[in-house]
């Protein structure tokens, strides 16, 4: 990276990010130290193993055809405009 593209713009956005990274360590540090007082007060903690766990039941699906939208019906053919004589007529040319 060039070092002559940075502008003061990307410093100050860089200092931002640095002092929220510092903010997002220091709860995590807290979180830690709540996990160790909560282990040592004597609660106990189950950690069960996902593998373990009873299977939960998918959801019946239902098949692809069973969501499309009811057909239709289809509709009465349309008659052709001509009449018997103009049928007659164009037959004759």
């Amino acid at each position: 990276m060039d070092i002559s593209l940075i502008n003061s713009q990307s410093l100050l956005h860089l200092l931002s990010l640095t002092e929220k990274k510092e903010e997002i360590l220091q709860v995590l540090e807290q979180i830690d130290a709540e996990i160790l007082r909560t282990l040592k007060g004597g609660i106990s903690v189950e950690i069960r193993d996902v593998a373990s766990a009873p299977a939960i039941p998918a959801p019946a699906l239902k098949p692809v055809a069973a969501l499309k939208a009811p057909a239709k019906p289809a509709k009465a053919k349309k008659k052709s405009g001509l009449t018997p004589e103009g049928r007659a007529k164009l037959a004759a040319r």
